[in-house]
């Protein structure tokens, strides 16, 4: 759910609602398209926060919690390649 945050960390933008980084909480976002153009480098510093589970529980509905793409049908997996 987009909230108000931080400046984008991709682009710098700082007009309306951001997403975090569903899985570390701490890197903001104005778009799934700056999210998904940062991943390749956030991914190797991106550490899951502890206090809350990784999955579909706290992520966009249906969508992969790293990238945002559809889930498979067992939930638990994306077309991305992504698991958890």
């Amino acid at each position: 759910k987009p909230i108000m945050g931080s400046p984008c960390f991709t682009c710098g933008s700082d007009n309306g609602k951001k997403m975090r980084c569903s899985r570390c909480k701490s890197i903001w976002y104005c778009s799934v398209d700056c999210q998904k153009r940062h991943w390749k480098i956030h991914k190797t510093e991106c550490i899951p926060m502890q206090s809350e589970p990784i999955g579909p529980t706290n992520s966009v509905e249906g969508c992969c919690p790293i990238c945002f793409e559809d889930l498979l049908d067992d939930l638990a997996s994306a077309a991305c390649g992504h698991t958890f």
